[in-house]
């Protein structure tokens, strides 16, 4: 068991402590959630549970091994396996199956059960054709599956998992929770697992949720998320399942509070269900053609790149990604880790050059040494952008470079700080190191924004945001939008792209598989599976209606869209709620 027992602690040169008077046990094979907004305290938790990090008060034991004794920490540490939040944190070999083996070889394992443990572990991640690949060359989402199963190689009877799935696309993240699952079941391991993804932290015995460094609540997740209301005080929400539920009682249909999941509302639902569904037509909405426009912002023809050649030869990125962006456009990005997304954007800023095919935006084509003028790129981690030693000298690096003369600086950085929600009498003279990961990237984005782009390119702009970190920036990106700039972001997150693209691109190995409007990709669920991705949990709902009999269109993949349809087909709102 492990125990923490009156836990605070406080960063050095922190006002504010990160955790105060923190109490948890976690039993062996339990399966713990702990979530919370960013700056929560939910990274400082978790290590806690193998002595990353020591309190300044109280104390953590795991299974009596008291993780502030220096006799008992490297014991206690073999017990319990850390998954840290960016991969790249806990990489230490050349190659993907050395990296794997670090942990047993350092138990002193013999080197035909290290073998196996390396072969099981990437197994278990699907990288198994991986092993001989330096990590560096892998994309984020293959990064954190190395990362994973360097945990499970370990075997430990505790594994704590700092947002495991945050940079994995739909069918990995679905892949990695069946995993955890087996293991535990089959294993024993106990789970301690952060998460911003109110769906995954439904699958937990209990979930703790922190706030400001304070335990608000800790229960089953039945009771966690009875109600909606409270959860977004602390800049969390219900899972797409629940909030659906929770709308449908809203509008009168109150036998539907409180339920968690796909198959529990759809059967609910189906208690309601009337005599004879109303005759109404489902009409798509009509999807204005792209090809009338005759001045294309970005057009991409029979593009191919390859990374560099290493000692295991060229590495194919691209190949013959055709498409073209109009002035003014939303489109969101899609597809497996691994198949293009990250290496596409950086062609698309102009950091790297096509190796076949042309590329051309805003009406320059593709030169060496040269890139896009008036296109900022965001990156994944935006964190490991920075290098000024203050937020002013950060964010004005790229308007100064641009030609903006020094006595407009103040007002441009003023500007663009208020962008993105942060007070420049507050925060210009800060490092941007010392701030938190939420403000950091926030004064990333100002950075791009202060050069006023025409085109705005983000990869994974929320992963790992809390549901009120996310929803503003998702705002932020209309705002820019409605504006008349061109905005491009790549995600993982099926909701978020169904409810605000305007149009998606899936790639799939490299190679664009699929274009058009969320609602008719994302509605073809085959085709989504074989290219790695999955749909968003609403038209897992929807389908499961259909199954049931209901005439529920296959477009219905937004909580908006779903809600109306269901409501019409149920005759409308009750006349009298109760």
């Amino acid at each position: 068991m492990i125990e923490i027992k009156d836990v605070s602690y406080t960063y050095e040169d922190d006002s504010q402590p990160a955790l105060s008077n923190v109490s948890l046990q976690v039993q062996p094979g339990e399966w713990l959630a702990i979530i919370g907004a960013n700056g929560s305290g939910k990274s400082t938790l978790a290590r806690m549970c193998n002595g990353l990090l020591v309190p300044d008060q109280g104390q953590v034991l795991v299974d009596g091994l008291d993780t502030a004794n220096p006799r008992e920490i490297f014991a206690a540490r073999q017990k319990v396996a850390f998954v840290f939040q960016n991969p790249d944190n806990q990489f230490v070999a050349t190659t993907v199956g050395d990296d794997v083996a670090f942990g047993p070889e350092n138990l002193g394992l013999p080197p035909a059960e290290i073998g196996k443990r390396v072969e099981e572990a990437l197994d278990a991640v699907n990288l198994r054709e991986k092993i001989d690949k330096p990590p560096h060359l892998l994309s984020g989402g293959e990064k954190q599956r190395v990362a994973i199963a360097g945990a499970l190689a370990m075997a430990s009877r505790y594994l704590v998992l700092d947002e495991p799935t945050s940079m994995l696309d739909p069918a990995l993240r679905h892949s990695l929770l069946e995993t955890l699952s087996r293991l535990r079941r089959e294993k024993g391991l106990a789970l301690i697992y952060i998460t911003n993804i109110m769906e995954e932290a439904v699958l937990a015995d209990r979930i703790l949720v922190l706030h400001q460094g304070r335990t608000i609540k800790e229960a089953a997740p039945r009771q966690i998320f009875a109600d909606g209301q409270w959860l977004r005080q602390y800049r969390l929400a219900l899972p797409p399942a629940a909030a659906f539920a929770s709308e449908l009682a809203q509008a009168g249909y109150v036998s539907l509070q409180g339920l968690l999941t796909v198959e529990e509302v759809a059967l609910a639902l189906n208690r309601l269900r009337p005599p004879v569904f109303p005759r109404r037509p489902w009409v798509t909405p009509k999807v204005e053609s792209r090809e009338k426009y005759e001045h294309w912002q970005i057009v991409a023809q029979n593009v191919d790149y390859d990374y560099p050649e290493t000692g295991l030869g060229r590495t194919q990125a691209l190949r013959q990604v055709s498409f073209a962006i109009r002035p003014g456009e939303l489109a969101a990005i899609i597809g497996r880790g691994g198949s293009g997304k990250s290496t596409l954007a950086a062609l698309l800023a102009g950091l790297y050059q096509p190796d076949g095919g042309t590329l051309s935006v805003n009406g320059r084509q593709a030169e060496k040494h040269s890139v896009f003028p008036k296109v900022g790129l965001v990156f994944q981690y935006p964190e490991q952008q920075l290098f000024g030693e203050t937020v002013f000298e950060e964010v004005s690096y790229g308007a100064k470079n641009f030609g903006a003369a020094p006595e407009t600086l103040p007002a441009l950085v003023e500007q663009a700080l208020a962008m993105v929600g942060l007070d420049s009498r507050m925060f210009s003279d800060k490092s941007p190191f010392a701030l938190s990961g939420g403000q950091k990237r926030r004064v990333c984005l100002a950075a791009t924004l202060v050069t006023e782009p025409q085109i705005l390119i983000l990869d994974e702009p929320s992963a790992g945001l809390d549901e009120g970190g996310r929803l503003w920036l998702m705002q932020l990106l209309l705002q820019l939008h409605a504006k008349g700039k061109t905005v491009i972001w790549i995600s993982h997150n099926m909701d978020e792209v169904a409810e605000f693209a305007q149009r998606l691109l899936v790639l799939d190995r490299g190679r664009l598989v699929a274009d058009g409007p969320p609602a008719r990709v994302l509605a073809e669920e085959a085709e989504l599976r074989q290219a790695g991705l999955r749909p968003p949990p609403l038209y897992h709902l929807a389908q499961a209606l259909r199954d049931l009999g209901w005439p529920v269109a296959a477009e219905c993949i937004t909580l908006e869209r779903l809600k109306q349809e269901v409501l019409a087909l149920l005759g409308g709102e009750p006349a009298v709620t109760g």
